[in-house]
């Protein structure tokens, strides 16, 4: 009896399982779409009951092995900047916290459920088929949008990408995924002796492959290829290795192929086509400081219409911080021209665009361009477009290189902030804009590895490279590890590509798919580990996310803003709906307090204003002592708190105006205190002011033409009068 009653349990955790991740690979659990509580809240709490049950009826141990003890030390490093009050968002960090412990479950519930190789192989297969969804939902963003409506209600609508970027909204990290399953589906094919199955995961890898390449993402195609090429190799190899006058031959025309493909790009790259210019061209060149060059133009204007429009072509410099220099303007008219542009580049140059600032319905076609007499090819006529991508873009003068060598420097200079514990959840969103060296705007710091640090600090990556580490030793001692190969390594892949160069472990599903795979991986692992307080300790902080999950469930479906907060008071938008402006009552500023102690970056500039309002309708009623501690408080805040967005002058102009009123108002006040605290917020008006100018009067990093700075240095000048 008991041992059925173990047998249904097992069932319903693998069913658990099958739903989530059928589930997550349909709401893909991307950061910007918010968390998708009530399925993490449900799938979370089967979890926990079914383990629970195993741990009180079973006596079965719920940390077995070292890669068990290393999963666990991880997940708790992110309670560390809740608990030690470092984080600079309470809802992100709280947020993460039930992300990460959400996984955490399921990773825990495969481990003591998924125990037979039949159930792996379900599970695999569930992994695959499951990925079908998103690469539907892409397929379909990028031609009919048939299920629009589907993607609207379910918060997955993103805009239209000629890549395949699916319902996660970046091409690299559906690519990587679809990638991640094409690996899974060639270990089916290797390990199953049904011929039905192996047609379908044939079928997959073909369609996988087509995926990864309109995916456009450089890097993951060349991963792909280089493993493809060495798969076909290796089995290749395996057939032959005894036959080494056939290895020969095939080594001489393995050789031979690719000889011809290079001589097939070196010549099919001399041949050009006509090119149908969009908004924004970037020429796929490096340009040389202070150095004279001609550009010639051949260009066909096309005009549909029956009027005349206005059309021109502008030549731009664009520097490392994107500031634009516009070097030579020409107009279009309807008709075939010839047109020479002399441009001399200055010593700011990361590289030249043009674009066609196109006032009507026209077509714009180059059919050739000459730079210095040399024709410089903007399409070819034999090369497909993703080859030509990744032959010319891998470049110092490549964006995304720039861009991610900016974010990393974002993030230690973040980190530097906060080294050991970190900022908390979401803490790149909340933070970069406050320590960024121009004003540019990025959801996700584009590395795992980095959202780690400024999120967790050291511990939080010394944790997951110890996790690594226990991940390869454990694969290693494996005695069937030949069979889990492929998994293997696609596992690595999954990870270091995103630990290295992307955020897609940002996204539920392949976050939930790492683990998943983290656990399959020990299976058979004869490691054993009785570490009983660790087991009580997961079981108490697992509930602990679990009635939180509850409760933000149960806040969203209530009216009440007070009863939303007092449900859910980690929620930034319950917190700010429940402080009424018209409100000045003493209660209302103790509100704003707590908002600004919880979201310091939140609506920064509204909460101060409306903070230091209260504060001074309330100066009668105040004690001389709760008086002194709001204004601590106020400027504390000031002090601490980084403006949310440091090159952001319309924001900073507001910030000053705001500090000149609180000025003004304490000055006005009877109070020895509130004249020595006005002359501490003058000192820090003109600190403020003196890193101000500097960012102003800084043309490299800044956007703005001179009558605009000239305009806001007159505006701070004004404020400091």
């Amino acid at each position: 009896m008991k041992e059925k009653f173990k047998n249904v349990l097992n069932i319903i955790g693998i069913i658990n399982i099958i739903l989530t991740v059928i589930v997550f690979n349909l709401v893909i659990g991307a950061n910007e779409k918010n968390l998708r509580i009530m399925s993490m809240g449900t799938f979370m709490g089967i979890s926990i009951a079914i383990l629970f049950i195993k741990k009180i009826i079973f006596k079965e141990k719920l940390i077995k092995s070292n890669v068990d003890i290393a999963v666990t030390l991880f997940m708790m490093c992110t309670l560390l900047p809740f608990i030690f009050n470092t984080y600079c968002t309470i809802q992100g960090t709280i947020e993460f916290i039930l992300k990460y412990f959400f996984i955490y479950s399921i990773y825990l519930l495969v481990r003591h459920v998924v125990d037979t190789k039949k159930k792996i192989n379900i599970l695999i297969y569930t992994t695959i088929f499951a990925s079908l969804i998103p690469i539907i939902l892409g397929i379909d963003l990028m031609n009919g949008n048939y299920f629009d409506s589907v993607l609207q209600k379910l918060n997955l609508k993103y805009t239209d990408d000629y890549r395949f970027s699916s319902t996660f909204g970046y091409a690299n990290a559906a690519s990587i995924y679809v990638m991640f399953c094409v690996f899974l589906a060639i270990n089916r094919i290797e390990n199953t002796k049904k011929i039905p199955l192996k047609i379908i995961c044939f079928l997959y890898i073909i369609l996988g492959t087509y995926i990864i390449y309109i995916s456009y993402s450089r890097v993951i195609l060349i991963l792909y290829v280089i493993f493809i090429l060495g798969y076909i190799f290796k089995k290749i190899y395996e057939k032959i290795k005894n036959n080494k006058q056939l290895l020969k031959y095939i080594i001489i025309i393995a050789i031979g192929i690719f000889a011809f493909i290079v001589m097939y790009l070196a010549i099919a790259m001399g041949y050009s086509k006509p090119y149908e210019v969009g908004d924004t061209n970037k020429f796929r060149k490096k340009f040389n400081p202070n150095q004279t060059y001609n550009i010639e133009f051949f260009i066909d204007v096309i005009n549909d219409e029956n009027y005349k429009s206005y059309t021109t072509l502008n030549i731009i410099e664009v520097n490392e911080y994107f500031k634009e220099t516009k070097l030579a303007s020409v107009h279009l008219t309807d008709s075939r021209q010839v047109h020479e542009i002399e441009i001399t580049p200055s010593e700011d140059v990361y590289y030249i665009k043009f674009e066609v600032v196109n006032y009507g319905n026209k077509k714009v076609v180059i059919d050739k361009c000459y730079i210095d007499g040399e024709e410089y090819i903007f399409s070819y006529k034999y090369v497909p477009r993703v080859i030509y991508r990744l032959i010319t873009s891998f470049g110092l003068s490549d964006d995304s290189i720039l861009l991610r060598k900016q974010y990393y420097e974002n993030s230690i200079r973040i980190w530097k902030d906060s080294p050991i514990i970190g900022h908390g959840g979401n803490s790149w969103r909340m933070l970069s804009t406050a320590y960024q060296e121009y004003y540019y705007s990025v959801k996700e710091t584009h590395s795992y590895f980095f959202e780690l640090l400024i999120s967790y600090g050291v511990i939080g990556v010394a944790a997951f490279l110890v996790l690594i580490y226990y991940i390869i030793k454990t694969f290693i001692k494996d005695e069937e590890k030949k069979k889990k190969l492929l998994i293997f390594i696609g596992l690595l892949l999954l990870i270091g590509y995103n630990f290295v160069f992307d955020f897609g472990m940002s996204f539920v599903v392949i976050l939930l798919t790492v683990f998943e795979y983290i656990s399959i991986i020990q299976f058979e692992n004869k490691e054993e580990k009785n570490i009983k307080f660790l087991d009580y300790l997961v079981f108490i902080v697992l509930g602990i996310v679990f009635v939180v999950l509850v409760r933000a469930n149960i806040a969203m479906s209530v009216e009440d803003c007070k009863d939303k907060v007092n449900l859910a008071p980690y929620v930034s938008e319950y917190q700010y709906k429940n402080i009424d402006e018209k409100d000045f009552s003493k209660s209302n500023l103790e509100n704003v307090k707590q908002y600004m102690l919880h979201e310091p970056y939140s609506f920064q500039n509204n909460i101060y204003k409306m903070y230091w309002k209260l504060v001074f309708n309330n100066v009668d009623i105040l004690s001389d002592e709760e008086l002194k501690d709001y204004i601590n408080f106020g400027i504390e805040r000031l002090n601490t708190v980084k403006s949310v967005a440091q090159m952001d002058f319309d924001k900073i102009l507001e910030r000053m105006e705001i500090i000149k009123d609180v000025i003004n108002s304490l000055e006005n006040i009877a109070n020895v205190f509130c004249k020595e605290k006005a002359e501490q917020l003058k000192e820090q008006l003109n600190k403020e002011y003196e890193l101000n100018m500097s960012n102003l009067k800084d043309t490299r990093r800044n956007k703005y033409s001179d009558y605009i700075i000239d305009m806001y240095i007159k505006k701070y000048e004004e404020i400091l009068n």
